[in-house]
């Protein structure tokens, strides 16, 4: 559906310092996401005139916005080449933004001006901001759940979740499939138990457990149960 709203993107830098800081072991990136959602309706000639708390009507359109989310990423991670891509499409998805190409470009732009700035060198923590308002089709299948408020979230049953099959973390398998778990972000190392959807990606089990109690789609692809 055409539409004159458009996607948004703000982010920007804070430059501040704590002492809880300096016992990192590795620098890393914690990126605050602010995230709004501008929904298109399912049929223009719909008028719904009810309204819930947290989605306010406007003209055939909604909008909602979910509670403010901090991720932290390694810093090497996100701006390197090989695992950028990777790396934020699995944090987009944690937040339940779809990945679209001036949401990853404007944060990968700001992640690598600031690994470069000297204002934040020696920093253990780079900290962003990221505020974001999509705008999302309810036919497109962009994003299936934005908030509790939004959206009623659906778990998988117990009899699916129980069906899921346990598979251990080896070279080759880091190489050809996930190097991450997009749930919890962090790198999945050789020797590790996890979990694989039917989709054939793969998570830590206690992520993937939590993540399915509350939504039947697996977090990367939003195939479901």
């Amino acid at each position: 559906m055409a539409s004159d709203y458009e996607d948004y993107c703000e982010i920007w830098a804070e430059n501040a310092k704590s002492i809880e800081d300096e016992v990192r072991a590795s620098v890393t990136f914690s990126l605050v996401f602010h995230v709004s959602f501008i929904h298109l309706p399912r049929d223009p000639a719909e008028d719904d005139d009810e309204e819930e708390d947290g989605v306010a009507e406007i003209n055939n359109l909604t909008e909602s916005a979910v509670e403010d989310r901090d991720i932290e990423v390694a810093r090497d991670r996100l701006i390197n080449e090989e695992t950028c891509q990777e790396t934020l499409e699995g944090i987009l998805s944690s937040v339940r933004v779809p990945s679209r190409p001036l949401f990853v470009e404007k944060i990968l732009s700001c992640a690598r001006a600031m690994a470069s700035d000297k204002a934040f060198e020696g920093y253990k923590v780079l900290r962003m901001h990221v505020r974001i308002c999509a705008v999302v089709d309810d036919d497109d299948g962009d994003i299936e759940e934005v908030s509790e408020s939004a959206s009623v979230a659906e778990g998988a049953s117990r009899e699916a979740i129980e069906r899921l099959e346990k598979v251990q973390i080896d070279e080759d398998r880091l190489r050809r499939q996930q190097c991450l778990c997009a749930i919890c972000l962090q790198e999945f190392v050789v020797g590790l138990q996890v979990t694989r959807l039917p989709c054939s990606h793969i998570f830590h089990g206690d992520c993937v457990l939590n993540w399915l109690t509350k939504s039947k789609a697996c977090p990367l692809c939003r195939s479901e149960l």
